[in-house]
């Protein structure tokens, strides 16, 4: 049964009254290393050629590493802050910023393996080129936050249970369904029309935004319900003669599948494999992504990030994953879920962030030191400098807090977000904090 149209709700928005500071390929960010780029890579479809500017781009303006975020998007650091326009023009010449007005609306995420390993329901990684061209093509889209994200999910429930703003998630082989702040609504499209259902969901949020005189950055700043926006979605849909269908919403995305591709060898019923490897705390040198892209090269050609922190290289002969896994665990990449490196990210920390308590990384990377791999699933784990707790994950997990005083408050969360904390001595050596982030990571 269709579901009745509601007045918009009125609930006091979130206003946030200062500018969304999200960084750009365009407009940097000051950090203590120096400013910082983010290069939008929607869907986190790249080819091998784009890779290998970026990490030239950041060997010859940057400090020479990249990062992969939360979002699947890259960051160079310790760029200079006139390197700008420099920048820019390497990632224009490569169609990397195809629009400088909408450089920091292209948020997308993307189920890395849709289309590769035959177990998405639907393929969903045209409605990405489309999504985005539609984004590029309409003025006010450029007026979304830096922080807005829209996802398109191929049914196996991995980028969906990341509560993005705007989800299409597949239902069947040729339908999804529209997910508002992660929330099932029950209206359904083609799965050719899922870029254009999305661009409409996300056209009603800005249009509820202007409404109400607000300058919130996201879908749950906006309304009481995200279902709030469901009516105007479906009227824009009905102008635009999009087929569509309204029904009882399915289930919300289990907070528990919020993993990305396992490690290792991703095998396809037919055809070449995949390999799926994650960069340590999400950062890797120069030389580790160049490792990354000769082997891409010897396959199809291009490289999906993930995110997870992850890359997977689509097409490789089955013949040559062993050697091609060996060849990027060499290069520094975490190739093995068993490995106290997996599922592991960290924000900046010192020296790069003022605001950070602690050097994490090095904190982290000394503690895998003492750390053993495990036979048993681990929880993420993720490493904060303060209470702000950049790019950490959502679901079940371990963080690790630095403290003022030199020392680390350790939670663990479950599936629900609900965190037990335990106070680390301050003088707890190196192999204690290991034990105890261990121990809290072992799923019962």
């Amino acid at each position: 049964m269709p579901a009745p149209d509601r007045p918009p709700a009125t609930p006091p928005t979130l206003s946030r009254g200062r500018p969304d500071r999200c960084p750009g390929a365009v407009r940097l960010h000051h950090a203590d290393d120096g400013s910082v780029a983010r290069i939008r890579i929607p869907g986190g479809l790249l080819s091998a050629d784009q890779m290998d500017e970026i990490v030239c781009a950041a060997t010859e303006l940057g400090d020479g590493s990249l990062e992969v975020t939360s979002r699947g998007n890259l960051q160079v650091r310790g760029l200079a802050p006139s390197c700008g326009g420099d920048l820019a023009d390497r990632l224009y010449a490569v169609g990397l910023l195809p629009s400088v007005a909408h450089d920091r609306a292209r948020n997308v995420l993307l189920s890395p393996l849709s289309g590769l390993d035959g177990r998405g329901l639907s393929d969903l990684t045209p409605a990405v080129g489309d999504y985005d061209e539609i984004l590029r093509g309409t003025t006010a889209l450029a007026e979304l936050s830096g922080r807005f994200l829209v996802a398109f999910d191929d049914g196996r429930h991995d980028v969906a249970a990341l509560d993005a703003d705007v989800t299409l998630v597949a239902r069947a082989e040729r339908v999804t369904e529209l997910l508002l702040a992660g929330l099932p609504t029950g209206l359904t499209v083609a799965a050719g029309d899922a870029a254009r259902c999305a661009a409409s969901a996300v056209e009603s949020f800005l249009a509820a935004r202007a409404a109400a005189g607000a300058d919130s950055w996201r879908v749950r700043d906006l309304v009481s319900s995200p279902l709030d926006l469901l009516a105007a979605v479906r009227h824009l849909l009905d102008d635009r003669a999009v087929p569509h269908e309204q029904s009882d919403p399915g289930l919300r995305p289990s907070a528990g599948r919020r993993q990305g591709p396992a490690l290792g060898v991703v095998r396809s019923p037919e055809g070449p494999a995949v390999l799926s490897v994650a960069a340590p705390l999400g950062r890797a040198p120069a030389a580790s992504w160049q490792a990354l892209v000769a082997l891409a090269r010897t396959a199809v050609g291009d490289l999906r990030l993930t995110p997870w922190r992850g890359i997977v290289i689509p097409g490789v002969e089955v013949a040559g994953c062993t050697t091609g896994l060996a060849s990027l665990a060499s290069a520094g990449f975490v190739t093995n879920a068993r490995s106290p490196r997996a599922g592991v990210t960290a924000c900046t920390g010192r020296p790069g962030c003022a605001k950070s308590l602690a050097d994490v990384h090095a904190d982290a990377v000394a503690s895998f030191g003492a750390q053993r791999a495990s036979g048993t699933t681990l929880l993420p784990l993720h490493w904060s400098g303060c209470e702000r707790r950049c790019g950490h994950p959502t679901g079940a997990r371990v963080e690790v807090v630095a403290q003022p005083g030199g020392h680390y408050a350790l939670e663990r969360h479950d599936i629900a977000d609900l965190p037990t904390t335990t106070a680390l001595a301050a003088d707890a050596s190196t192999q204690a904090l290991a034990g105890a982030v261990s121990a809290a990571r072992r799923t019962p």
